[in-house]
């Protein structure tokens, strides 16, 4: 986690000697200092809590950029529901995501749009893996016809306005510093596609 409670329940980045509890479960965190991965709130080894866990210094830094970024707000508590960065003016919620796991996009996004906010979700260029995706200068096209996680939760999304989907096809060379390799996609629904639009998922640069 990159925020953490203080007892007057400010919050603070890792700092050293500074007593910090977690803001989902309430226990003790402890800062780790390191040159592998960012600066960030760690739980005790006998912690079952999962709050904040198994993030990439990517996914670290895209946070951290918005921690700076005026309206802003990270690590964001919503209910049981937890953003990685929110604006509530603008009422967009941001979630940068490695892993195409269904389940946990479907409901969070779905959480998202009935408490009427939108959702832009950042994918790590990964989520389109070479052995199963070629991406030419306008899309990225499934090399089989094989049904794949991501391909169906584009799909299922896809005429949802207040749901968009973005790939940092920089991801493995910036590690989340920069956004200029964004790119927006742009899939097509099977209600308005044909079978073979499902495979081919059409991108434009952000930028």
């Amino acid at each position: 986690m990159l925020l953490a409670n203080t007892k007057d329940r400010g919050r603070i980045k890792p700092t050293k000697k500074v007593e910090a509890f977690c803001p989902s479960c309430g226990d003790h965190v402890h800062a780790r200092m390191g040159q592998v991965r960012l600066n960030h709130w760690a739980h005790l080894p006998n912690s079952d809590c999962t709050y904040g866990r198994a993030m990439t210094a990517w996914h670290y830094r895209w946070i951290d950029r918005h921690y700076d970024k005026a309206g802003w707000e990270v690590e964001f508590i919503d209910e049981n529901h937890r953003y990685d960065c929110f604006h509530p003016d603008k009422q967009v919620v941001l979630e940068i995501q490695r892993r195409a796991e269904y389940d946990y996009i479907m409901e969070k996004t779905q959480f998202v749009i009935d408490n009427g906010y939108k959702i832009k979700w950042i994918f790590h260029e990964e989520i389109f893996k070479p052995e199963s995706f070629e991406r030419t200068d306008t899309h990225y096209n499934a090399l089989s016809y094989r049904r794949f996680t991501v391909l169906e939760i584009l799909q299922y999304w896809a005429d949802i306005p207040n749901v968009e989907f973005y790939i940092d096809t920089f991801a493995k060379g910036s590690e989340g510093r920069s956004s200029k390799g964004l790119v927006k996609l742009k899939p097509i629904s099977s209600k308005r596609g044909s079978y073979g639009d499902f495979f081919r998922i059409r991108y434009t640069s952000v930028f």
